[in-house]
């Protein structure tokens, strides 16, 4: 097939040209699945990624863990997490890099294999890569385990995974911005485990030196 570059950043037509033997396999078995099995996917998929979309439903679930003790220093770790990766992802690699969406570089056979999907996803009018989605649900969830403990992270494992296969099967994104997201997201929820850990530290260090003047 002939990959048309046209039109394209230096850093988008690198990516397609790097990346889209993988990318147009992996969609093509995505297409496959879907055609095999009919429409009983496509609401799942659209359900999962709907949990992703625009970090919301993450960032409300972070908002509400600030209101309780236990759980207060994780939701400020994993809402940090979230503003980490959004820096990342929409304010600075997306305006970027400038990938378009698969349905919306036309190659064809990947804007028909959406469209057969019954486009379940609204038309997504920014950039492809990295994946917003995954970068959010990565970010948050890494976070979450600095916080929590590392007996969590085979949970969050296996949501980062199957927001991708969501991502993927909806024909939304390239493979490669999953892979992109999932870099994006770990890196900046590690990032955000590692400041907060620092933070509270220096919290708790000073609420010792007080407590002890008080004696």
């Amino acid at each position: 097939m002939l990959l048309l570059t046209a039109g394209l950043t230096g850093a988008a037509s690198f990516l397609n040209s790097l990346f889209w033997e993988l990318d147009f396999a992996i969609l093509g078995f995505y297409h496959s699945v879907s055609e095999a099995v009919g429409a009983v996917l496509s609401p799942i998929m659209y359900v999962i990624s709907l949990t992703g979309k625009g970090g919301y439903l993450l960032m409300a679930v972070s908002i509400v863990m600030m209101f309780f003790k236990k759980t207060r220093r994780t939701g400020i770790c994993c809402l940090a997490g979230i503003m980490i990766g959004a820096l990342f992802t929409n304010l600075t690699i997306k305006p970027l890099v400038q990938r378009p969406r698969p349905y919306d570089f036309d190659t064809v056979n990947v804007k028909l294999w959406w469209e057969s999907l019954g486009r379940w996803m609204d038309v997504e009018h920014d950039f492809s890569f990295p994946s917003g989605h995954v970068t959010v649900a990565a970010d948050f969830s890494i976070a979450f385990c600095c916080s929590r403990g590392k007996k969590y992270l085979p949970w969050a494992i296996v949501y980062i995974l199957i927001m991708g296969i969501s991502r993927n099967y909806l024909m939304m994104h390239y493979p490669s911005d999953v892979l992109g997201g999932i870099v994006i997201g770990v890196c900046a929820g590690l990032l955000s485990g590692l400041l907060c850990s620092l933070v509270f530290k220096k919290i708790d260090e000073r609420r010792g030196i007080k407590a002890a003047k008080s004696e």
